[in-house]
């Protein structure tokens, strides 16, 4: 038989020892002041949409600033003698509109719009001596280019 040995305790101590492990009064006022809430995905989303929406109206608003149709080198010409064709192939040239369109009257300009948007297919300005012609006819001969434009 042998006694059993003395368990070692530890000295103890009061909190004297740990409290420069914790922040001071004026580093927990600079991290509340920083302390930004949760939010839940909802929110979060709804904050990113709100975002994207200023962001969106912030560009319209300086593009709208920015634009002035009498000075744009490529608006030439009568607008009320100018057909705007829209939703045409992308295959679609302008030697394809020329051909197609002068089958009823003269064409003075043909210009096809590629958009830099991908989801949206090009839009085509021609200018008549007289639209009235042009435009009603091409549209009663049906889908040009296998797209109705």
């Amino acid at each position: 038989w042998r006694p059993l040995p003395k368990p070692k305790h530890r000295r103890l101590t009061g909190v004297h020892a740990v409290l420069g492990a914790f922040e001071s009064k004026e580093e927990s006022e600079t991290a509340a002041a920083e302390w930004k809430p949760y939010q839940t995905l909802a929110e979060r989303r709804a904050a990113a949409k709100a975002a994207r929406a200023k962001a969106s109206a912030d560009k319209a608003a300086e593009m709208k600033a920015r634009w002035d149709p009498h000075k744009d080198p490529n608006a030439t010409g009568d607008p009320f003698k100018t057909l705007f064709v829209g939703r045409l192939s992308y295959a679609v040239t302008e030697d394809d509109l020329r051909k197609e369109f002068s089958r009823f009257g003269a064409l003075r300009h043909v210009r096809v719009v590629r958009r830099r948007d991908p989801g949206l297919a090009p839009d085509a300005h021609e200018e008549a001596p007289a639209v009235d012609g042009a435009g009603a006819g091409a549209g009663a001969q049906g889908p040009f280019d296998g797209h109705n434009a």
